[in-house]
Parts: C-alpha cells; structure tokens; sequence
C-alpha cells in the first residue's frame, strides 16, 4: 500500500454543496450537483443510509470516478494492483457514516476483492462519532471532517490516503505479505492482500526478473551480459518508481533488501 497524496480541495464538482463556500458568484452550482446534495439531505434527514441506485449512483458520479482514477493511476488503494473495473469504496462504511457517503475524504479507489473483502466492517481503537447535524458548519466542512474523526476515533484500517506506513509492510519472494505492525497486519487480513492472485502477480515480478538476468547470462561475450544485466536492473528501478505501476511497495522492498543482487550473484 502506498500513500495517496488527495489534494481535499480539488472536489469533484457533482459531490459539492451548492452553497456560496464552493461556488461563489457567479459561477453556478450544476445539476448533478444540486442532486447530489439533495440526496445527502434526504439522508441525513433519514438518519441512515438509504441503499437505494438513486443513492448509490451519487458517489460513482462520472467525475468522481475519473478523478479517483486519475489520483491512483487506476490502481487499488489497497493491494496496488491495476484494476479494469474500479470501484468506489467508502473508507468509513456509509452504512455506518451515512452523512459521508458522498464526502470527498472519505472515498477512494478500490478493487473487487479488496472491497468485498473490507466490507463494512471498521474497527477503531477509541471512541465512535456520534453524528449531530450542525445547519452551520455539516455542509462547510462535509469535505474535510475525517481528519477529526481519525483523532477520537483512531481506525485500525489504513487509510491510503493518510496512512505512510509502507516500510511496515514485510514481503517474501513468494509474494506473501505480513507485518509486525498492529495496525498493517490488521488492514493485510481485512483486505486479505495475501490472496493467491495478489501473491502470484507480486511473486512473477521477481521470476520475470531472474528469467531476464539468466538469458542475459547466456550471451557469450561478457561485456554485454554486463549491459544486459545493467538494463534489465535499471528497468526494475525505474517501475519501481513509477508512480502508474502496478506493486511499488513490493518492488522497493526488493530493491531495499538487495534481492536483485543476490539473484544475480545466485545465478553468476
């Protein structure tokens, strides 16, 4: 999992409340903007999230979708993996936080899997929030309100988008993952981001890697499995950081406990 920087004023305009805060004379606040903020009314007045498509339609609104793809290169804030159907999780459960289901901090990019997996579970350390409509301040700071949230409530799931904790995450070259940390190792088996799939993909990278080292070795003049073996290192520096590739975590652990060059050194 690696940290996603969300720029908190740069709101999809179709999730902003149609008030003077976000959209000051003489701009005009859109449709889909005026529907959305009636149906976090309608909501809130419910007390409860309503699961129904003229709802759940509101927070997978086209902008929102394309800018939390733009913002995770359309990958999963979770497992990091490229995803061609993408969908729009709710960090805090709306089943839960009904009054953020539409809340900018509060959605990100997420996989299939991972979101079946997180479900609407959402163990905190501290104390639950107790949502009290405010007509004065609800709607001017429904955008930016989890950063206090956080505080009283401490969540046991990383966030993407807060959380900087990829150094915690400790891998093997089979592509399994776990942690020493609490909060790592509890957001690993809710997401279950060492399944299978995830495991096989992250383990490949390694086996494309030995693969390329040991054709290259196959040449006969040593020189160039010299500036074969450089390139091919390089390459896997260069994906390594790369912010629109797929496992940056698993690729720079790697690179951080020289198994690149104890593959080479194994096959030399």
């Amino acid at each position: 999992m690696i940290k996603i920087n969300k720029d908190l004023s740069a709101i999809p305009n179709s999730l902003r409340p149609p008030t003077l805060d976000y959209f000051p004379v003489p701009s005009r606040p859109s449709t889909a903007c005026r529907t959305t903020h009636l149906r976090r009314q309608e909501i809130i007045e419910n007390n409860g999230y309503i699961n129904r498509e003229i709802y759940n339609s509101r927070y997978k609104y086209s902008d929102v979708k394309n800018a939390l793809r733009d913002l995770y290169y359309n990958k999963c804030g979770f497992c990091e993996q490229r995803i061609e159907i993408s969908h729009v999780e709710h960090f805090r459960p709306k089943s839960d936080y009904y009054w953020l289901a539409y809340s900018w901090d509060n959605l990100i990019l997420s996989c299939a899997s991972c979101n079946s997996n997180k479900g609407d579970r959402f163990a905190i350390e501290g104390i639950q929030h107790r949502f009290v409509f405010d007509p004065d301040s609800t709607y001017s700071s429904i955008h930016v309100s989890s950063a206090q949230l956080d505080q009283v409530e401490r969540p046991m799931l990383l966030n993407p988008e807060v959380d900087n904790l990829t150094s915690e995450f400790i891998f093997d070259e089979n592509g399994g993952v776990r942690s020493n940390h609490p909060r790592v190792s509890h957001s690993i088996s809710e997401c279950k981001l060492s399944r299978h799939d995830l495991k096989y993909q992250r383990k490949k990278l390694i086996d494309d890697f030995k693969s390329d080292i040991e054709a290259a070795l196959l040449l006969d003049n040593k020189d160039e499995q010299i500036l074969e073996i450089s390139a091919f290192v390089k390459q896997f520096l260069r994906r390594a950081n790369s912010s629109d590739e797929s496992f940056i975590a698993f690729r720079k652990y790697a690179i951080n406990n020289h198994w690149l060059s104890n593959i080479i050194k194994s096959l030399n």
